[in-house]
């Protein structure tokens, strides 16, 4: 029997053992990787197993995906095939490796000709120019979502080296930065192989844009839902606008949420806003609510 724990996550609270099909085994996680066969690791406070085997080709290709994912780094044509090929040729094992690729190189792959390496290449030279917060939650710090890179970009100004040289209490100190992730963060630049791939993006030709305005937290523990169809806004700008405002925006209803903004032809989400009791605003009335908050 499983019910639904604090309103999202699935939870088994007994076991029917009379329902069970004949000839079923119990299960037994594995010990080691599949991949690399490294000892997996739990730690005390996670129920999670994890491989701790930097070296493992699972981990590098699935950190070099999330590196050049759309809402990371978000470069055009740089995909799980080619990465595939490209480390198991032994041609990239880090991000910066992936910056300093060459028309030589690319094109001697298979299925890649002139034309085709070219514009992966004119991909990785646009993608150079980004911003703070799309480059560190590229870079897949743990616990460093897209929204906690947006309050870390708004925190330090944009600036890489004072948010590296950040101490714990500092890190703490920001509005949603708890324990845990100002603990994985000190973490990250303690280790001098991630220090030395941070500085070896930024020699291959990373750069920052404009700093970020700094934009009053005037929503700061707000939570929002967006559901049906915009007209003002697309729904990525909407939540853009709420998270640059200390809002955290949410895909589901639950007895947390602050705000329900809904569209043309809203559906579940509005219905369950009522049932809980939520504040449902229009468009227009989010667009005045964004104007109070200025």
């Amino acid at each position: 029997v499983v019910e639904r724990s604090g309103d999202v996550i699935p939870k088994v609270i007994k076991v029917i053992s009379a329902k069970r099909p004949a000839g079923t085994k119990p299960y037994h996680l594995p010990n080691s990787c599949p991949v690399c066969d490294h000892e997996l690791y739990r730690s005390e406070d996670e129920v999670v197993y994890r491989c701790h085997n930097h070296a493992c080709s699972a981990q590098i290709k699935g950190h070099l995906q999330h590196f050049v994912s759309k809402n990371a780094l978000d470069i055009d044509g740089v995909g799980e095939k080619l990465i595939e090929q490209l480390v198991d040729q032994g041609l990239i094992n880090t991000v910066d490796d992936l910056l300093r690729l060459d028309q030589a190189t690319l094109s001697g792959l298979e299925r890649m000709g002139e034309k085709s390496a070219s514009n992966v290449l004119a991909s990785i030279t646009d993608a150079k120019a980004t911003t703070f917060a799309r480059f560190v939650f590229a870079l897949g710090i743990r616990h460093v979502g897209e929204h906690t890179a947006k309050i870390l970009e708004q925190a330090f100004q944009g600036d890489i080296e004072t948010f590296r040289e950040a101490s714990f209490d500092a890190l703490e100190a920001i509005d949603e930065i708890g324990p845990i992730v100002a603990e994985s963060i000190i973490r990250f630049w303690q280790d001098e192989a991630n220090k030395e791939i941070v500085a070896a993006c930024f020699e291959m030709g990373i750069t920052f844009q404009d700093p970020p305005e700094i934009i009053p937290q005037t929503l700061a523990g707000k939570t929002f839902v967006f559901t049906g169809s915009l007209d003002i806004y697309t729904r990525k700008t909407a939540q853009e606008l709420v998270e640059s405002r200390g809002a955290w925006a949410s895909s589901s209803v639950s007895k947390n949420t602050d705000y329900v903004v809904a569209g043309v032809s809203a559906g579940s989400k509005l219905a369950k806003a009522k049932k809980l009791g939520v504040s449902i605003l229009t468009e227009q009335e989010f667009e005045n609510l964004l104007k109070e908050q200025k």
